[in-house]
């Protein structure tokens, strides 16, 4: 992209202060990296695999071994409220640490940033939500990501599900100090969540690609995520012996992560949120379903991104930017087709008369609407989410 390009000039911002450590067995470290925020910390975890695989134990260990005293915090569901929040403020008022770890998924470092901001700040989650962006200190945060694909532990973002709408918390002070990525932790991963949070992954890094907000300093990032997760998602999702394509996977959902840190997501992240909240669809299923229909909403806008795509895939056999572009939709498809994954909402329970709330809903997120390159209407929405109910797109684009 060409500085020429960028309405009024080149501007950017970008900031990523994390510590990011990357290595099988890393996770030794995390006592010496808690023990220079103090010597307390609680230790927050979802329902299962952190204490069935033995993780929290040797986590507990490394903890004492470095003079910090541990606390547990576990059962965060998956999508998590402000009723879990609140749970775990209790906690934190009984036990005063100086620091939490999260080990988990995206909802676990989402409860753990909600909760650092709840704790440091005293009052209600409610107030903090966008539209305000949160400029105040919270206590720190050290991310140990058990999934590739959110890559929460690099962003200044915490999703919390209130009632049927996801509600977001924004702010510089939320992204994790230290972020831990040992493979290790993905080895017993079922294929079904190393898909969904690879798709999810993929989604951040396409957005971070073509949002109003991109940042050409991401690019790279962003491009090199998308190759990774060609490559490497196939293999992960049908051989959990693989270690080193999840590996990948988990390195490529670091650098999305980055990247949305800095440039925000658009219409396939705003549109999503209400289909996980509505139907309880893996967000990033969700997403997948939606982005050949987003791909075909943004097309007039996001040309060079789509056939820049269709080359990350080994897809670009047309001369014309135009047929390059649509390359680039079809490759996405093919490559989704891949793990069968569903072409219309109507085949995974989505009730039609649905659709029109789905929208409303989708619109109030004007994050994600103003971010989006095409301009939105909410009538625009209604169109997108009716074609990927019937699973038809333009005549242009195929599905076998």
């Amino acid at each position: 992209m060409k500085i020429e390009e960028f309405a009024g000039g080149l501007k950017l911002e970008f900031f990523s202060p994390t510590k990011i450590i990357v290595g099988r067995g890393s996770i030794q470290r995390v006592g010496e990296e808690v023990s220079r925020f103090g010597k307390k910390c609680l230790v927050i975890c979802g329902q299962k695999f952190a204490r069935e695989e033995g993780w929290l134990d040797r986590i507990l260990q490394s903890l004492e071994d470095c003079r910090v005293k541990g606390e547990v915090f576990s059962g965060v569901e998956p999508n998590p409220g402000i009723s879990t929040v609140e749970r775990g403020r209790k906690l934190c008022e009984k036990f005063k640490p100086d620091c939490i770890l999260a080990l988990g998924g995206g909802s676990v470092i989402d409860t753990a940033k909600a909760l650092a901001l709840l704790f440091s700040q005293g009052g209600t989650l409610d107030r903090f939500f966008l539209p305000r962006v949160i400029e105040e200190e919270t206590l720190p945060v050290v991310a140990i990501p058990t999934t590739a694909g959110t890559g929460s532990e690099v962003t200044r973002y915490s999703v919390i599900t209130v009632g049927r709408r996801k509600k977001v918390l924004m702010g510089y002070s939320l992204i994790p100090r230290v972020a831990i990525l040992d493979s290790l932790l993905l080895q017993s991963l079922p294929p079904q969540v190393v898909l969904a949070s690879g798709l999810d992954a993929f989604s951040h890094a396409l957005e971070a690609l073509w949002v109003r907000n991109t940042n050409p300093l991401v690019h790279p990032l962003a491009e090199r995520a998308i190759e990774l997760i060609l490559d490497n998602l196939p293999p992960a999702f049908s051989r959990d012996d693989d270690l080193i394509s999840r590996e990948n996977l988990l390195f490529a959902s670091l650098l999305a992560g980055i990247s949305i840190n800095s440039c925000g997501t658009g219409l396939i992240h705003g549109m999503s949120h209400p289909l996980t909240t509505f139907y309880d669809l893996p967000h990033g299923i969700a997403n997948a379903i939606l982005m050949p229909y987003v791909m075909e909403f943004n097309f007039p806008a996001v040309m060079r991104v789509l056939a820049r795509l269709a080359e990350l895939g080994d897809e670009s056999y047309s001369r014309s930017l135009r047929n390059r572009a649509w390359d680039g939709i079809q490759m996405t498809i093919s490559f989704l087709e891949l793990f069968k994954v569903p072409f219309s909402l109507e085949e995974v329970g989505v009730k039609k008369e649905d659709l029109k709330e789905l929208a409303l809903i989708s619109w109030e997120s004007q994050r994600n609407v103003l971010n989006n390159p095409r301009m939105a209407r909410k009538e625009d929405l209604e169109k997108i989410y009716f074609k990927a109910w019937e699973g038809e797109l333009g005549e242009e684009v195929f599905i076998e």
